[in-house]
């Protein structure tokens, strides 16, 4: 099959957004039941708001789908990935706005994916130094990895 490779990645990608992962809860799971109140706080100084992370998360999410429409002038400052006024300065509006530009990041993903064939996966990512194979296994990685983060601060806050 040609896109055997793909259809694996796309397995992984929605398995840790909103499966059932070998590790624990999904991104999705652990998100379920967070408020606003929680989402923005900061139980542990010095750290992130669980509200800065998901940001970062979408900003990723954002950056890989631009890559796979072959937007090589796109860039994501890290500092400003984290930045979840770019979604709206009110708190409890921009919560459910992260939450739905979460969602439609991982939908475009998925969708971008299923109309390309293994292919892709050793294409130079256009701008930088990897390919297409890496960056989306480091958007698995980077999710796991943050959503980690995301149940230790809605721990901290409960």
């Amino acid at each position: 099959m040609p896109n055997l490779q793909i259809r694996h990645l796309i397995h992984d990608l929605q398995n840790t957004y909103a499966g059932d992962p070998w590790y624990g809860d999904s991104v999705t799971k652990i998100l379920g039941d967070i408020t606003p109140d929680i989402a923005f706080a900061r139980p542990l100084p010095g750290r992130h708001a669980i509200a800065e992370l998901l940001a970062h998360l979408v900003g990723w999410r954002e950056f890989l789908n631009r890559r796979l429409q072959g937007d090589a002038r796109f860039a994501i400052a890290q500092t400003e990935s984290f930045d979840w006024t770019r979604t709206h300065p009110d708190p409890e509006k921009a919560w459910p706005m992260l939450l739905e530009a979460l969602e439609s990041g991982q939908q475009q993903i998925i969708a971008g994916l299923e109309q390309a064939d293994d292919t892709l996966l050793d294409t130079q990512v256009p701008g930088r130094n990897y390919d297409f194979r890496q960056l989306i296994q480091g958007v698995i990685h980077h999710d796991i990895y943050h959503a980690g983060q995301i149940a230790i601060l809605k721990k901290a806050e409960s």
